[in-house]
């Protein structure tokens, strides 16, 4: 920097006057003013007029405030000068000056003419956009400026982008600039990417210099520059010294003079150390303070203080920059410091590694010098050293900091600092600009340590550059900070990408941060680019998007990859219009799968948590397949945005949940997990982890938005808590949407809909075609006017309501239907097949099962299950609401296990509401006029035999078994009982290995059952000769199978074995319940025993050592099939077998009571291993279907297809059987 001393003695350029012209009031002003000579304007400016101030006129400024809106129709700055002209600030006056459209300044001065600013009181002057505070507009509309003299006020002059604070506009030029007087304060901060805080602007010129002056020993003296960088920049300065210390080397440096407040040059180095290079200075002398390159810039506050900077030596040689006279191509091994003196290029080697050691490269903006700060001619690696400070910026605007060339790579590594940029249109690491060529396409970039601040222009911090994109970009590690104007923060620049070309973003480690400029994602993709995959495994990732994503596409930009997340812990956040993960505004994104980490992911205005972005004028904003199977997943959507889903007018093919920890929080008129505003999205499927979906106004919990479609919700797993906002249901329909198909059928539902939306169901004024719930645990609570499965406030349910199973509490909003219709909606037929359901229609107008307040149901058919329902005011438990109805029949079956029924204050139970009507009411076939009973139960007649019931219906009587019976109460039938038909409900294993065993309370012919592939009875243990070797088997005896269908009828109160075909037994026709008597088969010194109650087997059971059984299900310690010792702890559940070695004869009812048998010899002395074969009916043959030891409860198949006869000889043969075994407990 060229400095001139000038020394001069002050004198007042302006003297403040006393007022004596015209007050004017800008509050008072309706058309343009120009202030004239000796004019005094107070007040604030209300109306959007230009405020001009004469040639030569001196205005004063006395409590004026000028807030200047940005709009095209107010073309001005706050203040224009016409020419020469004085502002004098009023004593103790505050002054605000903001200029209007956003290319102006706060206060223009015209070239080649002067503004004189002078007095005590305040100014602070402001751009809307690209002008100066103080001076000049942008180059599009005045490209330069005229001169500006302070030397009085307190001012405060903010630049917008590319401006100073005091000087020129974006590109502008400016004449000269004074500062004096002993009561002048200016704090100046210029624009972003601008040079100075006062002098020209971005890729503008000084016509003159900037002079400041100072003071030193009572005499005045300037500092000429030719612009002040430091920003803020603080006025008055003053003088301190700059000492400087050798540390170890030799030579002489006199101290240097320096101002305060004041980014100066310090001298160049003279010192030296044999056998070291200079690197720089240093505040401390261990080099851990502040560094500073050699003739490297410093500021300092402290006026009259001294700063030693000690020097800092490299053991070896280096190459210093600030010594370069020309050109240079680093070599492996090279170890590079110092400031770079001239324009120079800078260039690697192919295949070399070097080390920036305090490097200070500040490109020119030039066509002259179109290279980049850094360039790299092949694949090469830079160490940034330990504690060193390094700074890179590219020369021509085209160029970035380090330039990578296509099919290359670049590794980063070290622990040093480095400050990299663009002066452009080029990335801050990576590529250029390149609009009609690949030549500056740019390869690969590896980064595995370092602290880093990458900034790109309109390329990516790191990545493409504008029109060229990006190979890999892989990060392991390091502090990384990556930011761009109009790009990616880290990813691809603007228009760059080919569906060929473009690599894949990996981040496994490190604390990233990466900025998004205007377009453009945090991680990702830019305007128009092209992105392949985007992983993260590791580290800690913040990144912001700005109309793009947080992580994913930018501004009609295209993840064509997918977006992965593993691990680390990431923080996405998109600023408008875009995804916080997925696609941005009016962008793609392929698939997103998150399977680990921590994921904060937050959509800006009308974008999605985690999805798409904003869709309009016809361009779609997609993300196809969101999938989540692990991790904690916090998604917020913006405004109209889902949190995990569509954007508005945004679109989602599916949405998939397997597990994890995941929050979804919806924006207005949006789904927590579905639809944003007027979104589609295809399916959302939960069937693991722990999902808590909220939606916002008009949205649902899980499914649509407003006006939203939606083909499929699928929940078949995991613990959902899903709360609608109003006008939205809790599962289902948003506002005005559509779903075709709801389903659940497992896991832990709690669904609550929105003022006027379903629990489960339709939103307000919202269509869902079918809703089926076959399993879980739901309980569905409607909104106001809502039901708690059905339809919403004039919701319609087009299909049915389908309830096939599961545990099932409904509850209606005020007044809608525990199942069924909300208020003035429209459902199908209501469907209950099976389950236990527990239905509560609202408190005012809902029925338990059916209708609400002017509501209309098709039908209601229950066929099957448990049905408790209660009505509402004026409405029948089943049947109508108030003034709704029931079109068609309502049908109740004799398969139903209980039904409850409680009316509110209706007259009817089941039949009409109040006002309403109804079709034919039909109860196990005999039709019924309304029923008034207060609670009406059917059937009403059920005897209770244990795991036994029998039940008395319309149409006769039925046995019901509950194979899944878990109380304690005995199966103790007193007297041959005959039933009209039997209904065994239990759900069986099958497969090859798929045993089970069984015990009936009635005989039965073969003939009659179904779904049964083998019945095998217990033939006890016998000698099997195998391999020469003799040995104790349990066998079992084939009674019947599906092979032969032989004439046998099977025995009550006997133990069986069977191996199914089916998951059903099933009985045709009636049976008869015989006397419950002991079920046991002995043979020898072992039994075969039934249960009639549940039996556990403690640490303190006398039988514990002896008992054995067969295993039909899978467990955490035992496969379907295993034959395993009975464990402390083991039980067995009602109507089965087991095995016990009880060689002395047990009690009478021994087996319906569990009462330990006594035996002969002690559970120590059983034999080690058992096979367990089944024998063939000529008892020449057996298969060996698995071997037992007795000690350890361990099972072995043996070697699939061996048959042996008695003697141990192997026959041809397949094993139809591979294992039998005990269940152990849960």
């Amino acid at each position: 920097m060229k400095h001139k001393i000038f020394l001069s003695i002050f004198s007042l350029l302006f003297a403040a006057s006393a007022f004596a012209g015209n007050t004017v009031d800008l509050s008072s002003l309706t058309d343009n003013y120009v202030a004239q000579d000796k004019d005094v304007l107070t007040g604030e400016l209300v109306k959007k007029i230009k405020i001009s101030i004469a040639d030569n006129a001196t205005v004063t400024l006395k409590d004026a405030t000028i807030n200047g809106e940005s709009y095209t129709m107010y073309m001005w700055a706050g203040i224009t000068c016409a020419g020469n002209c004085n502002i004098v600030l009023a004593d103790n006056s505050v002054n605000k000056v903001r200029g209007f459209y956003r290319d102006y300044p706060g206060v223009y001065v015209p070239e080649g003419h002067t503004l004189t600013i002078s007095g005590t009181g305040s100014l602070d002057a402001s751009s809307n956009g690209y002008g100066a505070g103080i001076g000049g507009a942008d180059y599009s509309y005045e490209k330069s400026c005229g001169n500006i003299v302070i030397n009085g006020g307190t001012i405060t002059a903010t630049g917008g982008y590319g401006a100073a604070g005091i000087g020129g506009g974006y590109k502008g030029n400016v004449g000269y600039i004074k500062i004096s007087g002993t009561n002048t304060k200016v704090t100046a901060i210029k624009g972003q990417d601008a040079p100075y805080s006062i002098g020209s602007g971005d890729k503008g010129s000084m016509n003159g210099s900037v002079q400041i002056d100072y003071t030193i020993e009572q005499t005045t003296q300037f500092f000429e520059t030719p612009g002040i960088a430091a920003s803020p920049f603080n006025y008055p300065v003053a003088p301190y010294t700059v000492i400087f210390d050798a540390n170890g080397g030799e030579g002489d440096m006199a101290p240097q003079m320096a101002l305060t407040n004041f980014e100066q040059a310090l001298d160049a180095n003279r010192f030296t150390r044999e056998g070291y290079s200079f690197v720089g200075w240093n505040t401390k002398v261990d080099d851990s303070g502040e560094s500073y390159a050699d003739k490297g810039y410093v500021t300092y506050t402290e006026a009259g203080a001294s700063v030693t900077l000690y020097a800092r030596w490299f053991k070896g040689d280096a190459i210093n920059f600030s010594y370069l006279t020309e050109d240079y191509v680093a070599k492996n091994g090279d170890v590079l410091v110092g400031v770079l003196g001239g324009n120079h290029k800078i260039s690697i080697e192919d295949g070399a590694k070097v080390t920036l050691a305090g490097v200070t490269i500040n490109g020119v903006n030039d066509s002259k010098y179109k290279w980049a700060g850094i360039t790299c001619e092949g694949d090469c690696e830079i160490v940034l050293a330990d504690n060193s400070k390094n700074t890179v910026k590219g020369f021509h605007e085209w160029y970035p900091g380090i330039y990578v060339p296509k099919n290359k790579t670049l590794t980063i590594s070290g622990s040093g600092f480095l400050d990299v940029s663009s002066n452009g249109s080029g990335a801050g690491i990576g590529g250029g600009f390149s609009p009609d060529a690949e030549k500056m396409d740019c390869g690969n970039i590896t980064i595995l340590d370092g602290i880093i601040n990458a900034k790109g222009g309109s390329g990516a911090g790191i990545g493409g550059g504008y029109y060229a994109y990006v190979g890999n970009i892989t990060i392991s590690g390091g502090t990384i900070t990556a930011s761009s104007r109009t790009s990616a923060g880290i990813g691809q620049g603007t228009n760059s990408g080919r569906y060929t070309d473009v690599g894949d973003i990996t981040i496994s480690g490190g604390t990233i941060t990466a900025i998004g400029g205007n377009y453009g994602a945090g991680i990702g993709g830019a305007q128009k680019s092209i992105v392949q995959n985007i992983t993260i495994s590791g580290g800690t990732v913040n990144a912001t998007g700005e109309w793009g994503a947080g992580i994913g596409s930018g501004r009609e930009g295209y993840v064509y990859g997918n977006v992965t997340i593993s691990g680390g812990t990431v923080n996405a956040t998109a600023d408008y219009a875009a995804a916080g993960i997925g696609s941005g505004y009016q962008g793609r994104c392929n698939k997103i799968t998150i399977s680990g980490g921590t994921v904060i992911a937050t959509g800006g205005e009308r974008g999605a948590g985690i999805g798409s972005g904003y869709s309009e004028s016809g361009i779609s904003s997609y993300a196809y397949d969101i999938i989540i199977t692990d991790g904690t997943v916090t998604a917020t959507g913006g405004d109209m945005g889902a949190g995990i889903g569509s954007g508005y007018y945004g679109e989602t093919t599916n949405i998939s949940i397997s597990g994890g920890m995941v929050t979804a929080i919806a924006g207005s008129h949006s789904a927590g997990v579905g639809a944003g505003c007027e979104g589609k999205v295809f399916g959302v499927t939960i069937s693991g982890g722990t999902v808590d979906a909220t939606g916002d106004y008009l949205g649902a919990g899980v499914g649509g938005g407003k006006k939203g479609p939606i083909q499929n919700i699928t929940i078949s797993g995991g613990t959902v808590t899903a709360t609608g906002g109003a006008g939205g249901s809790g599962v289902g329909g948003g506002y005005d949407g559509a779903v075709e198909e709801l389903t659940i059928s497992g896991g832990t539902v709690s669904a609550t809909g929105g003022n006027g939306g379903a629990g489960v169901g339709s939103g307000e004024r919202s269509s869902v075609k079918n809703i089926t719930i076959s399993g879980g645990t739901v309980t569905a609570t409607g909104g106001e006017d809502g039901a708690g499965v059905g339809s919403g406030y004039e919701g319609i349910i087009s299909g049915a309501v389908i309830i096939e199973n599961g545990r099932l509490i409904a509850l209606g909003g005020n007044q809608g239907a525990g199942i069924g219709a909300g208020e003035e909606g429209k459902v199908g037929e209501i469907r209950i097949w099976n389950g236990w359901v527990t239905a509560t229609g609202g408190a005012k107008y809902g029925a338990g099962v059916g209708c609400s307040w002017d509501a209309t149901v098709d039908g209601i058919v229950i066929w099957g299950g448990t049905v408790e329902a209660e009505g509402g005011r004026y409405a029948a438990g089943i049947g109508g609401g108030y003034y709704g109805d029931v079109v068609g029949d309502i049908l109740i079956s004799d398969n139903v296990d209980h039904i409850a029924v409680t009316k509110g204050s209706s007259e009817y139970s089941i039949g009409k509401g109040y006002g309403g009507e109804r079709g034919k009411i039909a109860i196990g076939g005999t039709e019924y006029k309304d029923i008034e009973d207060e609670l009406f139960i059917y059937p009403a007649d059920v005897t209770q035999y244990g795991a036994v019931q029998i039940r008395n219906y319309n149409t006769g009587t039925r046995a019901v078994i509950d194979g899944m019976y878990d109380e304690l109460d005995t199966v103790d039938i007193p007297k041959d009982t005959t039933v009209t038909s039997v209904v065994y409900k239990r759900k069986f294993t099958t497969g090859e290995k798929a045993y089970s065993t069984i015990v009936f309370p009635f005989e039965v012919h073969m003939s009659r059952t179904y779904g049964v592939k083998m019945v095998l009875g217990f033939n006890g243990l016998k000698e099997i000769t195998k391999n020469g070797v003799t040995k104790k088997a349990v066998t079992m005896k084939v009674v019947w199978a599906d092979t032969t269908k032989a004439d046998v009828t099977l025995a009550a109160n006997t133990p069986y074995m069977v191996l199914m075909k089916d998951e059903k037994f099933e009985v045709d026709g009636s049976a008869t319940l015989k006397a419950t008597k002991d079920s046991i088969v002995r043979v020898g010194d072992w039994e075969f025993r039934g249960t009639r109650h549940r039996i556990e087997w403690d640490a303190d059971h006398e039988d514990l050592g002896n008992v054995y059984g067969f295993s039909a299900e899978k467990t955490a310690t035992t496969d379907v099939g295993k034959f395993v010792k009975a464990a402390a702890g083991a039980w067995i559940r009602p109507m089965r077998a087991y095995m016990i070695y009880a060689p002395e004869t047990s009690p009478e009812n021994v087996p319906g009571n569990g009462r330990p048998a006594m035996s002969s010899i002690a559970p120590a002395d059983m034999p080690e291993e058992l096979d367990v074969v089944i024998e063939s009916d000529d008892a020449e043959h057996t298969t060996v279907i698995g071997r037992i030891n007795t000690r350890t409860g361990e099972f072995k198949n043996v070697r699939e297809g061996r048959v042996f006869d008695l003697k141990g000889r192997g026959v041809n043969g397949k094993p139809k059987a591979k294992g039998v075994y005990l269940k152990r407990a849960k």
